[in-house]
């Protein structure tokens, strides 16, 4: 650790003192908005963003050497924070707080005594605080008996806009096959260390009530599917669940899966969606919290949360979840040959001219807090990049500030939703 810390003041000493001139022609139009033109100045909402990077090791590859840290672009350089050497296989942040789940290297395999391991790795989460910079396991269930111990769920890990973190924990055992997949929400407040986790009798009433499950062999009851979504207050998860059970050592998990919100304050579950509407895909949300996206038939549907309004995007292609960074306020980002933005109340869909088609990005855009950019890199470029205005016809396209060449994914630390 204190070498890879020596080596990051280093290249930031070196970074700060260098002139770094990015040659990237930008795509200039001629539409005005109240944040179109390139600025480096105090009140351009660009250079407010704070992100966290992820740095690859010396071989370029997620392993042993590879960290975190945190940067803001400072008149056209990066300003770089290192965090921890930690690494990650999904990552979300919201504000001052990151969440992430960590890479199969942090999980800790159980002993039962000195001579025996347990076969399956714990899988962790971790959480940190940009004021401190120093991550944290995120809480989990007890472990209920000597052989058992408990997991986190690393891709449904998310930082809602109230400062919660959401995310799945479970029991798991070593030596017999039971209720593996028996996850319970839990909402973590970083600030108070408050955790709540969601009632399991409640959850397996609710899918016992709805009339597609089947009882099948066995109890039954629910499992959460996919990454859940918050109210902006944090009082709701949305998400989907489905019937499992277990008979003479099988289990049965082939169940219609159900769109739901739950209640923290009161505990209970509310079916959400078009009377009958089952095997449902959760596609995202939008920055403020209202619009949720699902998939379901072949059809992509928007719920209006406020009024449970549902809305079919005519036109548009069915597409897998999404990270909450690809949306605005009123829709998403999607790559197709260049890039196109969907918004989810009026159903059109905008191309953004671009100079370079999807293939050559890495990873996916992140949009800004203000909903209007969104960042990004391209393959073997270690250049930050931003599109102002995607929304409009004149959207501008320039490089912000030349990274590390270890930096390989980044994620914005935003406001979204305030």
């Amino acid at each position: 650790m204190n070498h890879t810390r020596k080596l990051f003041k280093a290249f930031r000493f070196c970074c700060m003192a260098a002139v770094i001139v990015l040659g990237l022609v930008s795509i200039i139009g001629t539409g005005s908005s109240d944040s179109g033109s390139k600025s480096s100045g105090k009140g351009d909402s660009v250079q407010a963003e704070k992100f966290m990077s992820l740095h690859f090791n010396e071989e370029g590859k997620i392993g042993e050497g590879a960290y975190i840290s945190t940067f803001q672009v400072v008149k056209d350089e990066c300003a770089f924070e290192f965090v921890e050497n930690v690494y990650y296989v999904n990552a979300c942040a919201f504000g001052d707080i990151a969440a992430m789940g960590l890479h199969g290297d942090f999980n800790h395999r159980n002993t039962i005594d000195a001579s025996q391991e347990m076969r399956s790795a714990k899988t962790r989460g971790a959480w940190f605080d940009t004021g401190e910079n120093v991550p944290k396991w995120l809480p989990e269930l007890p472990a209920p008996g000597e052989r058992e111990f408990t997991a986190t769920s690393r891709a449904s890990i998310q930082v809602g806009s109230c400062g919660n973190i959401f995310y799945r924990t479970m029991h798991k055992s070593d030596y017999y096959f039971t209720d593996d997949d028996k996850y319970y929400l839990v909402r973590f407040n970083p600030k108070t260390g408050e955790r709540v986790f969601t009632d399991g009798a409640g959850r397996d009433n609710f899918v016992n009530s709805q009339p597609e499950t089947s009882s099948g062999y066995g109890a039954v009851w629910g499992v959460f599917g996919g990454t859940v979504y918050s109210s902006a207050c944090g009082r709701y998860v949305y998400g989907t669940i489905r019937p499992w059970s277990y008979y003479a050592g099988q289990h049965y998990g082939a169940g219609p899966h159900y769109l739901f919100r739950y209640d923290f304050e009161t505990g209970q579950y509310r079916r959400l969606g078009l009377p009958g509407e089952v095997n449902i895909t959760l596609v995202g949300m939008t920055q403020d919290s209202r619009y949720l996206v699902y998939r379901v038939g072949g059809d992509t549907k928007t719920i209006d949360l406020e009024t449970e309004q549902v809305t079919v995007l005519q036109g548009h292609p069915t597409v897998s979840a999404l990270p909450r960074s690809l949306f605005n306020k009123s829709g998403y980002l999607q790559k197709a040959i260049n890039m196109d933005f969907i918004n989810v109340i009026t159903g059109e869909r905008h191309e953004i001219q671009m100079p370079w088609t999807s293939y050559h990005y890495n990873g996916r855009p992140q949009v800004s807090s203000d909903g209007n950019h969104f960042f990004f890199m391209l393959q073997n470029d270690a250049t930050l990049y931003v599109t102002r205005n995607f929304n409009s016809d004149a959207p501008q396209t320039e490089a912000l500030c030349q990274l590390p060449a270890d930096v390989k994914e980044f994620t914005i630390m935003s406001t979204r939703g305030q």
